[in-house]
């Protein structure tokens, strides 16, 4: 978002030009997980990894791959021309970590809409919105429970790596 900011920033505007402008990308950037969560969905990091760091694929190239039986796909994928340094934690690495398999759900989302509770009131606020632990929580639903446990699997792979690295 900054980088948006920024961009719009350096052209001639006032300073309370640039403080809505940055308060619309604030407000807007809720969208970005939606956004993130259709492009993982689609697999479109893993179209971009495949192709490589300096094949600049259309719109038209990407939404090929796809599959996709709207012919509006194009349009929606718009141009993506590389996949860019933190797009790259997307797509399985060498040791098989990737952050793609952290989505949204409704869990979480109804979770986050009570935020401001949390603030006021303190707690676990996953009991008090679900009623019970998250891990509980999770265990109802076996297939829930698969993605989470290969969410947190995934990210360990990436952190030892980078612990083990640095």
């Amino acid at each position: 978002m900054s980088s948006l900011v920024n961009q719009l920033s350096s052209s001639a505007m006032s300073e309370e030009g640039e403080a809505f402008v940055y308060a619309w990308c604030l407000r807007s950037s809720t969208l970005f997980p939606y956004v993130l969560d259709a492009a993982i969905q689609l697999g479109l990091f893993d179209i971009l990894a495949k192709a490589g760091p300096d094949a600049p694929l259309s719109s038209y190239q990407i939404a090929s791959q796809l599959h996709a039986n709207n012919r509006d796909a194009p349009s929606l994928v718009e141009r993506l021309y590389g996949l860019a340094l933190p797009g790259k934690a997307f797509v399985l690495d060498e040791n098989g970590g990737t952050l793609a398999s952290f989505s949204m759900n409704n869990a979480k989302m109804e979770v986050w809409q009570h935020l401001k509770d949390f603030v006021l009131e303190g707690g676990n606020l996953f009991e008090k919105v679900h009623g019970m632990p998250i891990y509980q929580y999770m265990s109802l639903n076996t297939e829930r429970a698969r993605k989470f446990d290969t969410s947190m699997t995934n990210l360990s792979k990436i952190i030892v790596k980078k612990v083990l690295d640095s």
